[in-house]
Parts: C-alpha cells; sequence; structure tokens
C-alpha cells in the first residue's frame, strides 16, 4: 500500500525543488577558477521541518578554509567528519533535495545539527557558531514564503503548514533537465528520462485512485 503522507512529507512544501532561502558569504573568497565566492547555503527543508537544511561537506570545507586550511585538505577534513556526524543522524534528516541542474545532488542535513556537531567538537570558533546560528534564527523567522494560497500574507519557515497545499502541488516538468545539451548525451538523457516517465506512469495512477478515494 502507498504510504500517500510519508510521500508528502519527503517534499518541500514550496515545490518540486526546495528554495534557496538565503547564502552567507564572506568566509572565503574564490579562486582563478571559481565563477562564485564559496559560501554557505540554506535551503528549504521537507515538509514539517522547520530548520534550514544545507550541505554538510559545502559548509565545513568552507568554515575550515575560512580557518587558513587549503581548500583541498579542507573538503577531505569536511568529508571525514560528515561520514561520523550522518551515524548520528536518523534517515528522515539526510535527504537529496531536487536540483533541477543537478540528477546527483548532494546530501543535505540540517544546519542546527551541523552546528551542534562543529561547537561539540571545538571544529570551529564558538564566535562563528554564535552568529551562524542567529543567521539561522533569523532565516527561520523571516516572513519569506508566498504561495497561492498566502500571497498577500507570507509565512515563515517556522510558521510552513506541515503538508503541501493542494495547488503548491502541481507542477510540469516537461522533459529531462539535468544535461546541458551537447553531441550525443543529449539523446542518452533523453531516452532515460522517458523510460522513468514510463515506469511511473502505473505509480502515478493508483495515487491518483487513491487520492481519489480519499477524498
Amino acid at each position: 500500500m502507498i504510504n500517500i503522507y510519508a510521500l508528502l512529507k519527503s517534499q518541500p512544501i514550496s515545490s518540486l525543488e526546495s528554495q534557496l532561502l538565503a547564502t552567507i558569504n564572506g568566509f572565503v573568497t574564490r579562486t582563478s577558477i571559481e565563477w562564485r565566492d564559496p559560501c554557505i547555503s540554506l535551503h528549504e527543508p521537507p515538509a514539517g521541518q522547520h530548520v534550514p537544511f544545507v550541505n554538510p561537506v559545502e559548509v565545513m570545507e568552507v568554515l575550515f578554509s575560512h580557518k587558513g586550511i587549503e581548500q583541498g585538505e579542507a573538503n577531505n577534513i569536511a568529508v571525514v567528519e560528515y561520514a561520523e556526524l550522518r551515524l548520528r543522524l536518523d534517515q528522515y534528516q539526510r535527504v537529496r533535495v531536487y536540483d533541477f541542474f543537478d540528477s546527483e545532488s548532494p546530501e543535505c542535513i540540517p544546519v542546527t545539527e551541523l552546528l551542534s556537531y562543529l561547537g561539540g567538537k571545538q571544529l570551529v570558533m564558538p564566535d562563528i557558531i554564535d552568529y551562524l546560528n542567529r543567521a539561522v534564527d533569523a532565516v527561520t523567522y523571516a516572513p519569506i514564503f508566498r504561495a497561492p494560497d498566502n500571497y498577500n500574507d507570507p509565512w515563515s519557515l517556522a510558521e510552513l503548514p506541515e503538508l503541501p497545499t493542494a495547488k503548491s502541488m502541481i507542477e510540469f516538468v516537461p522533459g529531462a533537465p539535468w544535461y546541458e545539451p551537447m553531441d550525443e548525451d543529449v539523446y542518452i538523457v533523453d531516452a532515460l528520462f522517458a523510460q522513468w516517465r514510463e515506469e511511473m506512469r502505473n505509480i502515478a495512477g493508483d495515487l491518483e485512485k487513491i487520492l481519489g478515494e480519499i477524498i
């Protein structure tokens, strides 16, 4: 039997692709090969969770680089530290958010869990942990979510409903989005997407039938 509640709780409130809530810049400046300064990105969480999610390896790499560690080594340390932290997290705290440009999007976790881990192991200075916690609070309580049902009265992350609204669930994806159109790779990805879409038709039909019965 399909668990509709679990399916809905796995998705963000706003759309298939979670919103980028904010970026925190200034810890590290970009190298000549990077197109922007490395930053900490705060993402909308799955439904029912009211804390921004982050890519833990990306955040730790930025913070360790800020301490003066070479970028490659900072990444290596971040990977090792996340492997330890990951064991402490429940599955619902480890999600891969849908990314329009990346079919292999990285695992994201609640930023509060990461900051607690970094502070507990004294991997980052306390004043930086305090600053990041205050930044997260500001993002959590800022009224920034507008949807068809609340356009004139935006919600904050702390106020988001537990499940997506009916209108926010309407989204059309016409084709595979995860590629740069060049050479024969286009046809390979299109074929894979078409195959996946066909496989989903029966599942979508079952969902439609069950939802119709519930309503």
